[in-house]
């Protein structure tokens, strides 16, 4: 009786569980969109130009805009990675290519405060009035498993042309 009621049991909380799917969200940020999970909530980092935090993953938003520097407008994306490159040359950058996105830089950060090695993958993207870095991050020893949802959101980026009034 006591396995019939606990295979029930089971049962129940298989299907119970299967039904609970995280559902998507679009969050916006200027022209930037991007759809992750409800599970994210945006915030604010200093440095950068938005955040959007879960429990296990950040994805931080950084806009560069083309009135930093004279020509900047004329860069190319590839140009763009190369700055991205050199400046974090301490970090050991290394370009990545992953199908259907252009330029993407993977690099290892260690967090002195939490004692913790981070995985970055950084997206970069150029928009009609400046470049854009999308870095998700994760625990080292849990980036593997993470890579597929980060690649699969970093697809879904978009900018919408920004109208002057």
């Amino acid at each position: 009786m006591k396995r019939i009621i606990a295979a029930v049991l089971l049962f129940v909380m298989v299907f119970t569980f299967a039904g609970c799917k995280v559902k998507d969200a679009v969050f916006t940020c200027q022209e930037l969109s991007i759809t992750l999970t409800e599970e994210f909530k945006e915030t604010q980092i200093e440095g950068y130009t938005t955040c959007f935090d879960s429990a296990d993953v950040a994805v931080f938003v950084l806009k560069e805009e083309f009135s930093l520097m004279v020509g900047f407008e004329d860069y190319t994306l590839d140009q763009y990675a190369d700055l991205v490159l050199q400046a974090n040359k301490h970090r050991n950058p290394e370009t990545v290519k992953i199908d259907g996105l252009g330029n993407c830089i993977k690099y290892t950060f260690y967090n002195e405060e939490l004692k913790q090695d981070y995985t970055y993958l950084a997206m970069l993207y150029k928009a009609d009035t400046a470049f854009w870095m999308v870095q998700f991050t994760c625990k080292t020893e849990e980036y593997p498993q993470r890579e597929a949802f980060f690649i699969e959101r970093a697809k879904t980026v978009t900018f919408n042309t920004v109208t002057a009034e």
